[in-house]
Order: C-alpha cells, then structure tokens, then sequence
C-alpha cells in the first residue's frame, strides 16, 4: 500500500511540474538582422536590447531584409537552444 501511494505521489508531482506554456508577449518593436554564415541566420533585436531568434522561421519570410523595422508579438520556448550567442528562443505569434 506504501509503495502504491508513493508512485501516485511522484506521478502527481511530475504532472505538476511540467512546463506551463509561456504569456505571449505582445507588440514589441524591432529590427531584423541576417547572418550570412553558421547556425544562427536570423534573429531580431528588439528596442529594449533583448535579441530574439525565431523557432518557427517561416513567418519572418516577408520580413527577410537586414535592417527591416518590425513589431513582433512571441512566447519564449524555454526547452529550445538559440543558435544565435545571447539570443532567446521564441515563437512568433504576430509579425508586422
């Protein structure tokens, strides 16, 4: 019985402790910036000087251009690994 309400136990603090999706974070203001060469291809940095790398790339299609001013809205995704150095990791949401 012991062992049965300690696998129970373990089971609801694993579930409780996944990760919990991230707030979006809403229309941030930015510039797009290319890389030519390595992993890192594309990232945006915003105003206030956080640099973000996009996960799902094929929304900033339209917005490929270095230098293009953007306004983005994005979740972090904390269990993926920016290519880019000091760069997080997101999901865009909205790009304009």
């Amino acid at each position: 019985m012991k062992n049965i309400f300690a696998m129970l136990f373990t089971s609801i603090l694993l579930f409780m402790s996944c990760d919990k999706e991230e707030a979006t974070i809403e229309n941030q203001a930015g510039t797009v910036h290319i890389n030519s060469g390595g992993a890192c291809t594309v990232y945006v940095q915003l105003n206030s000087g956080l640099k973000i790398e996009p996960v799902n790339r094929d929304i900033m299609e339209d917005y490929l251009i270095e230098g293009k001013q953007v306004t983005v809205s994005y979740q972090p995704k904390k269990d993926f690994v920016s290519a880019c150095d000091k760069t997080e990791a997101v999901i865009i949401s909205k790009i304009r």
